[in-house]
């Protein structure tokens, strides 16, 4: 009795350890939001100040994603500590979770929190978080459904998937998928016939889940709309990012990060075909209740996982597919372990360790795990990593990042200017961007106008698109237009109606030099009052109090 429980009690043990590893890590190794990860913050940003999703500005499907750091921000306030403390408690959940399903899945607590912390090390992305928690949490309920896929669990794993959906929507469509494979393959077993009662459930808890997100959609835009705008957004992002060629080997001194990630890249594709192979060797026998339900779909995820996100740069993308195809090492791992012929057992337990060593050394290359100990301190000492902490406890307090920790070279130069609109300008007022550098958001304290984050073809640039923003843009005071030289010629080509409104309605203000680019042109709206002179600058105030320093920026 009691070392049954001993024996469920140490992978929670693990995972806790794990969990705690992973916000130690990612706080320690902060090194700053990309530019990417501002386009979350700035849409959150735009909701704790009074727009709405859809209603207030475009979504192409990712409503969750905003919303939980929006929350955050409004209860917690607007500190750069308080996202970062939300990224690190996601992945900490991440890796918990992880660790668990690997336990659970090799039979191997020490096993499955190696794997827990190589997730950890191999440093997704910071907006990847859900690529994480939510599909080692997806993995966990669905082994509990392919065992007895009680209404209880059948219910959580809706749920689950439907988080996912609002997260971003193809989230919630490959874990819908493995959610149903695992749940026809599980009730399977006493005739397919059996397997239409769980799945109805499944399915009908799921739509009441999303009915409320359905209906508010259907009132503020229209699914037709929704939908189209949403899928056109992600075959426009596809085509941009994708892989263009498949990565090779370079046999030569400096190119270790990236034959790393290369290695990566076909080990974790790789894997699931493995998976179902060895799965397909046992069908007669299975080692627990539920293993082929569960092994099939998580290596069906793992395929589609694999091709969906490891695209364009290999060391952003090669992170996001870990935790599936990690879990499904889990599974080989102890399945090896238990064969009935001692020379096999051997041969496959020294196999996967060796393998396993494989998979360590490349994401300590591939993630650059010996830069990432230097940015904690962790290589020089605790005094070092008590500095850290020290500088980390200052600049998280702040609203704005400062020195390395700002996203781009466009947001360091505007600095001075958004110091200026923040000063000179109403909060209700709102910026016009083109090129995506949604940090500009952020770092002024406005609201994006027209609806969108980025005015930057091709995305949104269809004639019916662009009227729309054009609509919006007229119900709103949008004092300046922030024109990335670089891209002007793209929107002028390809948004001609915005380049019209723009040219019709601005004029240019000043010209910002911004290194290594053609740098950027403010455009300031014609004939809107001027209340005064920033002294600092010389350029025109909308607002009738200058407060020089206050709850802002100064220049730099």
């Amino acid at each position: 009795m009691n070392r049954d429980r001993s024996t469920r009690f140490f992978p929670v043990l693990v995972a806790g350890v794990a969990a705690a590893f992973a916000l130690l890590w990612r706080v320690l190794t902060f090194a700053g939001f990309n530019n990417d990860h501002y386009v979350n913050v700035a849409r959150a940003q735009q909701m704790v100040l009074g727009d709405w999703v859809v209603r207030d500005f475009v979504d192409p499907g990712m409503p969750l994603t905003y919303a939980v750091s929006a929350a955050a921000r409004w209860l917690w306030g607007s500190s750069l500590g308080v996202e970062v403390w939300l990224i690190a408690v996601a992945f900490a959940v991440g890796a918990a979770l992880t660790t668990l399903s690997a336990a659970r899945l090799s039979g191997s607590a020490g096993f499955a929190l190696t794997l827990g912390i190589l997730g950890v090390l191999i440093n997704p992305r910071s907006f990847s978080y859900p690529k994480v928690a939510l599909y080692a949490g997806a993995a966990l309920i669905m082994g509990s459904v392919a065992r007895s896929p009680t209404t209880v669990r059948l219910a959580a794993l809706a749920l689950v998937t439907a988080i996912a959906f609002l997260f971003r929507h193809d989230h919630g469509l490959f874990i819908g998928l493995g959610s149903a494979l695992t749940i026809g393959q599980a009730a399977s077993a006493a005739g397919w016939r059996a397997a239409v009662r769980p799945l109805a459930i499944w399915f009908l808890l799921l739509m009441a889940y999303l009915a409320p997100w359905a209906i508010y959609v259907a009132a503020y835009e229209g699914h037709f709309h929704y939908w189209a705008s949403a899928l056109a957004f992600s075959r426009t992002e596809a085509a941009e990012s994708g892989l263009r060629t498949l990565p090779g080997f370079q046999f030569s001194a400096g190119h270790a990060s990236d034959n790393a990630l290369s290695f990566l890249f076909y080990c974790f594709h790789a894997t699931p075909v493995v998976a179902l192979g060895l799965l397909w060797r046992r069908r007669s026998q299975e080692a627990w209740l539920g293993e082929r339900a569960v092994i099939s779909a998580l290596a069906v995820m793992g395929m589609v996982v694999n091709l969906t996100f490891m695209r364009g740069s290999l060391s952003g993308r090669v992170p996001d597919a870990f935790v599936l195809d990690g879990l499904l090492l889990a599974w080989m791992f102890g399945r090896v372990r238990h064969l009935a012929r001692d020379a096999a057992r051997r041969w496959g337990t020294a196999a996967m360790l060796a393998l396993t060593v494989a998979v360590s050394v490349a994401i300590y290359w591939g993630a650059d795990v010996h830069e990432q100990l230097g940015r904690s301190g962790a290589l020089d000492g605790s005094d070092a990593v008590g500095q850290r902490i020290a500088d980390l406890r200052i600049r998280l307090g702040k609203r704005l990042p400062e020195r390395d920790h700002v996203p781009s070279r466009y947001s360091r130069a505007l600095l001075p200017f958004l110091a200026y609109v923040e000063r000179c300008t109403a909060p209700a007022d709102r910026l016009m961007v083109t090129g995506l550098f949604p940090e500009i958001y952020v770092l002024a304290n406005r609201r994006f106008a027209g609806g969108h984050i980025a005015f930057w073809p091709p995305y949104y640039s269809t004639p019916a698109e662009q009227e729309q923003a054009i609509a919006r843009l007229l119900r709103q005071s949008v004092p300046f237009v922030i024109l990335v030289n670089q891209v002007a010629e793209e929107v002028r080509r390809q948004m001609p109606r915005v380049w019209t409104f723009v040219e019709t309605r601005y004029e240019p203000m000043a010209q910002i030099e911004v290194p290594e680019t053609a740098g950027v042109r403010i455009m300031v709206e014609k004939n809107r009052r001027v209340r005064s002179v920033d002294p600092s600058t010389g350029w025109v105030c909308f607002t009738a109090v200058l407060e020089p320093g206050a709850r802002g920026l100064e220049p730099r």
